[in-house]
């Protein structure tokens, strides 16, 4: 009796517990709302929750990334479109001025008025919000415009993770915004010398002779050097007779810059206009000179000898000394490539779009100490300068093979470093690598040189001796026509530059002002500014501004709609992943309580009858 008394006993004892363990875990979940407390509980549940939970935390910070992102496009957003106000007004009034009813008073005051505006824009560009600049890209710390209208930012967009594999930008850097390049616009080229006929002293006409134009009875010889859309700089001399007319003319520039590529046509003013058919190029150019006389050394001719199609107020061509304010020399062509400005790391043969084995550079200079130098640059398989006559080879500025610098494989870095050794004086002490290092390291503490922000050759005197230094940097077969290919050049005499698919905002908003300041109405080699376009292509010019930023403008405000739709479906998401989290790990109270209540008076009746078992003897059993 007592084995089988204790045998039920037992098994009372496990039920009792394992229904006082159920009734535990009920109550945990009635009052937590949860189906498990613990890990060890059920660990399927356990890893669906730690999942969702990851998911929802990952669609919480994707809105909250996207809030903030969108405080930027919002405030970029109210920034251009005041830009785009302001354009509208700056055009308002170019056009009043370029109706021809002002006087010069009266454009002098209205380019005071257009400088304001000009002034807020450069105020809007430097837009910021809580520290950091809204258009300098992620340069966010540093003023993306000077007081010159040069930008200092970068080009790289802010960006900010739109899903687990997915980025997008929420800001317009101000490369994109103010120095750019208009993939539609095609690049248009003008000379600014009127030409007349020389026996009417009337404006020339397309059907009048060359004989007209040069007024004597002689072949005409035409020395044509130019950059075609691609960068390739050539030269031609175009030998055409007396009888010939300037529509033959026309059409030998044209084939001289390759057939299709160009229009040259004659302007009602007497100057030559050269329009590239392809678009989004910015390197055409052109520039001629016209004689009677035939030489392949341009430099040969007499200038009273020579007609030139280009001028400005001071004599420039491939030989000229930079331009010279204070201790910075300057050069006036800006060394592209690839639809872009030219950087230390960009080869010069990819700046002239041709080989350059074999060119011979020569520098005439300057230096900071006061003396006199003309150094020989010659580019081959082992490149070299040449100074007192004492040659010293180029070598790379790292660790590269070749480490002797071949012509083709030359940088533009490589010729600065030159540069800074022969106008510092700082010349290497032994012809190898360790020793050019070493001259190039003492030479940038006297001599900075770089590319401005106009694309230009710098040259920066830190030397501060207070000398008269100079600098000109040329091919030495610049003036050779007998050599048909072209090369670098850093100062020329370039035609004037009427459209153009490079934009430089704030340089262009100067030269639409000069026209207005200057009463510049047209293209004129003997006003103000010979190579200002004056005010009938200003109007153009400010159209593609205004253009450009409104497709800025556009692209900031797909930018903010992106980023709210980002932030609306991860907000869906996280509320999708949540109902399902609560089916997994949240429990249903109402059964619960109904299974609490089984259980329940289970474990009351349980209890019950333990205590009846406990009760028996085998007297009461035997009643």
């Amino acid at each position: 009796m007592r084995v089988l008394q204790s045998g039920i006993y037992n098994n009372f004892l496990q039920d009792q517990a394992s229904a006082k363990e159920k009734i535990d875990s009920l109550t945990s979940q009635i009052s937590s709302g949860k189906k498990i407390q613990n890990a060890y509980e059920d660990s399927s549940v356990y890893i669906d929750t730690l999942r969702l939970d990851s998911e929802i935390n990952s669609f919480q910070g994707i809105q909250n990334r996207t809030e903030k992102s969108k405080v930027i496009t919002d405030s970029s957003d109210t920034a251009m479109n005041d830009m785009d106000v302001t354009l509208i007004d700056f055009k308002t009034k170019l056009i009043q001025a370029a109706n021809g009813t002002m006087n010069e008073d009266n454009l002098r005051s209205s380019a005071q008025e257009l400088k304001q505006m000009k002034e807020h824009l450069m105020t809007l560009a430097n837009s910021s919000i809580n520290g950091e600049y809204l258009f300098s890209g992620t340069a966010v710390n540093v003023k993306p415009i000077d007081e010159l209208g040069h930008y200092h930012g970068n080009d790289k967009p802010l960006m900010t993770q739109i899903s687990e594999s997915a980025t997008a930008p929420y800001s317009v850097d101000g490369k994109s915004l103010f120095m750019t390049f208009d993939e539609n616009i095609k690049k248009s080229v003008s000379t600014n010398v009127h030409l007349q006929n020389q026996t009417t002293a009337d404006t020339i006409k397309s059907d009048d002779t060359v004989y007209d134009l040069l007024g004597n009875h002689a072949d005409g010889y035409f020395y044509l050097a130019g950059v075609k859309h691609d960068g390739e700089a050539f030269k031609s001399k175009i030998a055409l007779p007396e009888t010939d007319k300037m529509t033959d003319l026309l059409g030998k520039i044209e084939d001289a810059y390759g057939a299709g590529t160009v229009v040259a046509s004659l302007s009602d003013d007497g100057t030559i206009m050269i329009d590239d058919l392809q678009s989004g190029n910015s390197k055409l150019d052109f520039q001629m000179t016209a004689s009677n006389v035939d030489n392949n050394d341009l430099s040969a001719i007499a200038s009273g000898d020579k007609i030139a199609f280009t001028t400005t107020t001071e004599a420039v061509d491939d030989r000229a000394s930079f331009n010279k304010k204070g201790n910075i020399l300057t050069g006036n062509v800006p060394l592209l490539a690839d639809d872009g400005f030219a950087a230390k790391s960009t080869k010069l043969r990819d700046i002239a779009a041709q080989s350059l084995d074999g060119k011979q550079f020569s520098m005439d200079i300057t230096t900071v100490n006061g003396t006199n130098k003309t150094i020989q640059l010659d580019l081959s398989a082992q490149s070299s300068f040449t100074v007192d006559g004492y040659s010293y080879h180029i070598f790379n500025a790292d660790d590269t093979a070749p480490v002797n610098t071949d012509a083709d494989t030359m940088t533009l870095g490589q010729l600065d470093n030159v540069i800074a050794m022969v106008m510092s004086e700082t010349l290497p002490a032994s012809d190898d690598k360790a020793g050019f290092d070493t001259a190039v390291k003492d030479a940038k503490n006297l001599v900075d040189v770089g590319i401005n922000s106009n694309g230009e050759i710098q040259i920066e005197d830190k030397s501060g001796f207070n000398n008269a230094i100079a600098f000109s940097l040329y091919d030495q077969d610049t003036n050779d026509y007998s050599v048909s290919s072209g090369s670098l050049s850093f100062m020329g005499n370039s035609a004037v530059v009427v459209e153009n698919p490079k934009i430089d905002f704030f340089k262009d908003l100067d030269t639409i002002i000069e026209a207005v300041e200057g009463s510049i109405t047209g293209i004129n080699a003997s006003g103000v500014n010979p190579k200002n376009p004056g005010l009938q292509s200003a109007l153009a010019r400010i159209d593609t501004l205004s253009n450009h930023i409104s497709k800025m403008h556009t692209k900031i405000g797909a930018m903010s709609n992106n980023l709210q739709a980002a932030n609306e479906r991860a907000s869906t998401l996280e509320l999708n992943v949540t109902a399902l989290k609560s089916k997994v790990a949240d429990v249903d109270v109402a059964e619960a309580v109904v299974q609490y209540q089984q259980v329940s008076l289970n474990y009351q009746a349980m209890m019950s009858t333990i205590a009846k078992v406990n009760s028996l003897t085998l007297l009461n059993y035997l009643k």
